[in-house]
């Protein structure tokens, strides 16, 4: 099983890209694990997410589906799974917008479609298709813009298999970080 996860941002630091070749090094040692490259843009601030728990939780537009099957039951799926794993204060992800969600911030994830880039908020995609490797594009928005994104992939046969769970763990870990490396130090800007 071979997992692949990407994020792009404004700017890179290079410690995090370091740690990211040592780890995919490490990764081919021991077999398939999920590879991420944390990188936040320098607008992403942990309060984000006290924001969203405290204003009913946070949306997801989801796009595509790469196991075929019924939209709405993966839906709820992939929601379940980054309420399940994000840090920081408790808040549902729900694949339908709430009456009481009021908050600016929704995240959008588009399954094995053509990388829509930094438009990922305005225009996430483009015709999905269903098969494996598993590819997801993935960003928290405020408005039209992103304030993180990634790109991952995964071998995974179904949206039960262990492999697809920890590609969502991956996911939520990079979209609602705990902490901005970026703001260390200010503001107490982190949930660790």
């Amino acid at each position: 099983m071979r997992t692949k996860l990407r994020s792009w941002s404004k700017r890179a630091r290079p410690g995090h890209t370091l740690a990211a070749f040592g780890i995919l090094a490490l990764s081919a040692c021991i077999g398939g694990v999920p590879v991420v490259t944390p990188v936040q843009v320098n607008s992403y601030d942990p309060s984000m997410l006290s924001y969203a728990a405290g204003n009913g939780g946070m949306h997801v537009e989801i796009y595509g589906n790469p196991f075929g099957g019924e939209q709405a039951a993966f839906e709820e799926k992939v929601a379940n799974a980054l309420t399940k794993a994000h840090r920081g204060p408790d808040f549902p992800v729900t694949p339908e917008k709430a009456a009481n969600q009021q908050t600016v911030y929704r995240l959008v994830m588009a399954f094995n479609t053509p990388h829509p880039g930094y438009r990922i908020c305005r225009t996430p995609g483009g015709e999905a298709a269903a098969g494996s490797p598993v590819t997801v594009y993935a960003a928290l928005c405020h408005g039209g813009r992103s304030v993180t994104s990634l790109s991952g992939q995964i071998a995974a046969s179904s949206p039960d298999d262990p492999a697809f769970d920890s590609l969502m763990t991956q996911v939520a870990a990079n979209l609602l970080p705990a902490r901005n490396p970026d703001m260390d130090g200010a503001n107490g800007a982190d949930f660790e």
